[in-house]
């Protein structure tokens, strides 16, 4: 599965992996082979975009199944250009529910000479369920990340929590919602907050139109002392 992608730069390093997924938390079909061409506006005044491939794979262990997503981007901020953005996350899940809630756990690296994260990496272990129509997770993460002009983190413990909610409008339009919450266990008032909302409009079986608005706010932040808005809009080809 490949992704062709014209993004914007995110200057937080975060993403949503959750708007990846499906009820069951697999991989969406939909992105196992597809390619995505969007354009973006960002609230700030600089211009920020980039032009980079998505590689998706799912996979099937013995007693659990998962996904690996990788992205590489190039780019162009301010007539200044750098390749050197890549982001892989690889999520293993259980087939065994506990109870309700299906335990998982996962691994990720961002690197992103534009994002006010330069660096991160992050391990964690949790569960995912459902009440209610509403998709949860819960997880404890530990993280290692320097920002642009900051000291380098290492082994920083947090909590995450995410709710994500979805809305069928009709057969070919649709509107997620997704609020992340993750505070450090050592100290509750240093905060990461991240909200995406996205609209899908399916326009035929292979071309859907996708537009997110999306929020985010680092509490105790060296640099991000604000709340930062992007809006991306674009077409999505499946191959």
């Amino acid at each position: 599965s490949l992704l062709l992608a014209l993004l914007p730069v995110i200057t937080f390093g975060q993403v949503n992996v959750e708007q990846y997924r499906d009820r069951k938390g697999d991989l969406e079909k939909k992105y196992h082979q597809h390619i995505n061409l969007t354009t973006s506006i960002k609230r700030s005044t600089s211009s920020l975009y980039s032009i980079g491939i998505k590689y998706f794979k799912p996979f099937q262990l013995n007693h659990s199944k998962g996904f690996l997503l990788s992205k590489f981007n190039y780019g162009e901020s301010n007539n200044n250009t750098y390749i050197n953005d890549t982001f892989y996350h690889l999520r293993i899940i259980s087939n065994q529910r506990v109870i309700t809630v299906i335990p998982e756990a996962f691994l990720q690296y961002e690197n992103n000479e534009f994002s006010l994260t330069h660096q991160r990496y992050l391990a964690g272990i949790g569960i995912r369920y459902t009440q209610g129509g509403i998709t949860n997770g819960t997880s404890i993460i530990n993280e290692w990340y320097k920002e642009s002009e900051g000291e380098t983190k290492i082994n920083n413990w947090r909590l995450s929590q995410y709710i994500k909610m979805g809305f069928k409008l009709n057969p070919t339009n649709k509107l997620n919602i997704t609020l992340y919450v993750q505070p450090s266990i050592t100290d509750f008032n240093n905060i990461r907050y991240y909200s995406e909302s996205t609209y899908i409009s399916q326009i035929t079986e292979t071309i859907s139109y996708n537009s997110s608005l999306t929020a985010k706010f680092f509490s105790k932040s060296n640099q991000f002392d604000a709340i930062e808005l992007f809006f991306d809009s674009g077409l999505q080809f499946k191959l």
